[in-house]
């Protein structure tokens, strides 16, 4: 289910919900390669965001990144 969820995330399909999720199911019990995979998605160039009203995608996806980095570390 990680990995679908990653999937998603990583797409830019409802990655806010594709997040929340991986949050609700513990990203404590993630395994390594999950791990790297959502520390990547919190901290590489590449925007996940993509689409948006015009001046928001950039905040969207900051919003996002931060997110991600907070569940990496557990919060």
């Amino acid at each position: 289910m990680a990995g679908l969820l990653l999937d998603a995330a990583e797409a830019g399909t409802d990655p806010f919900a594709a997040v929340d999720a991986l949050v609700a199911f513990g990203t404590d019990a993630l395994s390594e390669e999950h791990r790297a995979r959502l520390t990547e998605l919190g901290e590489r160039d590449r925007r996940v965001v993509r689409s948006g009203l015009d001046g928001t995608v950039e905040i969207t996806d900051e919003q996002l990144r931060a997110r991600v980095r907070a569940a990496v570390r557990g919060e």
